[in-house]
């Protein structure tokens, strides 16, 4: 990491309350720790989701809780909350910070970027009024919260001095207008293994999807017909299928009950850091499934994947960032339905079969920048040159 020169500048630090094995903690805690090298970083005002109360609460109580729910998933299309009252300031002329995930998060950064008059700087997770409609979100609901955000979003960019995202699609996403200060910061890997942390034969043909599965992603049941198909022919017995953190998901286990995959299938909790990567040191072939006709999601678990360098299998293509990635950087398979997705599962498992390591060289300048921690050095020099005033005249390194 590099040595840096404290500025003495303070950043006012607002981000959800979040699990550090989440992806939101995953992306921030390195930026936490970069900008503190470089700046005082303060954690602002506490923001968490509305959780049932761990003492009994009176009728009135529960139904005004009730209606919070109900306000902020009409008004933000989630249900954190905050108190509307701006907090105690005693600074001016600083930076404010604000991650979303939860956009009300910059409705709350802009409210104090004005009142202490300092500069903004927004860190997109995913879209909010301009992009694709958000997983698992009904359309006219996504369509209301879209309309009615709109304008606030149109104020808040406006304001902002710089605007991070984590892909070149949801970059294009933003109006014209806005395009100058809008720079890409990809979600970095979790990890940076060495060839000896990962196991390049696994006992088992492991077959590994890591992280959350969302509903939109089981409307097509591509991978499982291949694979109950694939297994007709080959067994079961050394064949496995790994969901890790998607226990969550009922559609997932009558998906797996209708294909007579129960037996050979594992679905886990989300798992630590530690423990998720022993499952990808074990794995043989990663997985994929796309977000229904979304084309502009990359998600987070692609850096792991290639950082442990096994094939990734796309069944469908998404005509768009995970099939151009998977492409680019000849990391796996992209799939056009149950005929083609069978023929790679089969052409792995015989290498399986034959011992053969399952490991795809990469190239290590992707290795050396396909990580959180380069990916919060480069979000670093980018509020260096808002600080230095010398930021909207620059286009983006590559």
């Amino acid at each position: 990491m590099n040595e840096y020169k404290h500025t003495g500048k303070l950043i006012w630090y607002l981000v959800p309350v979040f699990n550090v094995d989440a992806t939101s903690g995953n992306r921030l805690t390195p930026f936490f720790k970069s900008l503190s090298q470089r700046y005082d970083v303060v954690p602002g005002s506490r923001v968490n989701h509305l959780s049932q109360p761990k003492v009994p609460m009176t009728t009135s109580a529960r139904l005004k809780q009730i209606g919070y729910r109900l306000w902020n998933k009409l008004f933000w299309g989630h249900d954190v909350y905050f108190s509307n009252k701006l907090p105690q300031t005693d600074f001016t002329n600083e930076i404010v910070f604000a991650s979303g995930g939860y956009f009300s998060l910059f409705s709350f950064a802009f409210k104090i970027s004005v009142k202490t008059q300092s500069d903004l700087i927004l860190d997109y997770r995913d879209t909010w009024t301009f992009g694709y409609r958000h997983l698992n979100s009904k359309l006219l609901f996504y369509q209301f919260t879209r309309l009615r955000n709109r304008s606030e979003e149109l104020k808040i960019l406006n304001r902002a001095k710089l605007i991070t995202t984590v892909s070149p699609t949801l970059k294009s996403y933003f109006p014209r207008q806005f395009q100058h200060k809008v720079y890409v910061i990809p979600n970095g890997s979790n990890y940076k293994p060495t060839l000896s942390d990962i196991n390049h034969v696994p006992d088992t043909f492991n077959i590994l999807y890591a992280g959350t599965i969302y509903n939109d992603q089981l409307k097509e049941d591509v991978f499982f017909k291949a694979v109950k198909a694939f297994t007709e022919t080959k067994g079961k017995s050394k064949i496995k299928i790994i969901f890790a953190g998607a226990s969550g998901n009922g559609k997932l286990y009558k998906t797996l009950q209708k294909y007579g995959l129960n037996d050979i299938s594992e679905v886990l909790p989300r798992l630590g850091k530690d423990a998720l990567g022993e499952c990808l040191s074990n794995a043989s072939l990663f997985l994929h499934l796309r977000y229904g006709k979304r084309s502009g999601i990359i998600t987070s678990k692609q850096a792991d994947y290639l950082a442990y360098r096994k094939p990734i299998l796309l069944p469908v293509s998404d005509n768009g960032d995970l099939e151009e990635s998977i492409l680019t950087h000849k990391a796996g398979f992209v799939c056009n339905g149950v005929e083609e997705t069978v023929a790679v599962l089969e052409q792995q498992y015989a290498s399986f079969i034959n011992a053969e390591s399952c490991l795809i060289e990469q190239d290590e300048e992707l290795l050396r920048k396909n990580t959180r921690e380069y990916w919060a050095e480069e979000f670093v020099k980018l509020v260096d040159e808002v600080v230095s005033n010398g930021f909207h005249a620059k286009a983006q390194r590559s």
